[in-house]
């Protein structure tokens, strides 16, 4: 599976990043599930430098049956000067999916 993207430019600034700054989550498959939260500033119109900043979770094996840890649908949104990560966590086997939230440090 190819990676799963979402750039969010920061419209101030927030947590030592300064505002214009594109940030992109990222889930990746290799033998675990992980998202982790990197950091991407322009340094002209063909060149992007690229610093991870953050990690925020990381989970198993997908497609497993409730209990187990792979996690799901992330989004972001800022909050008070945080930015807080979401997703879908399927580690408690007595209801599926639930949503966690988080604010990487």
């Amino acid at each position: 599976m190819r990676p799963q993207r979402t750039l969010v430019e920061l419209d101030k600034l927030l947590g030592g990043v300064l505002a214009g700054t594109l940030l992109c989550f990222e889930s990746t498959w290799r033998k675990r599930w992980h998202t982790d939260r990197s950091l991407r500033k322009p340094r002209s119109s063909k060149d992007w430098a690229r610093k991870l900043i953050s990690h925020v979770a990381q989970g198993g094996r997908t497609n497993n049956p409730n209990g187990t840890t792979p996690i799901w649908e992330r989004a972001t949104l800022e909050y008070d000067g945080q930015l807080i990560a979401f997703y879908s966590d399927q580690c408690d086997s007595k209801h599926s999916q639930k949503l966690v939230c988080q604010a990487p440090t």
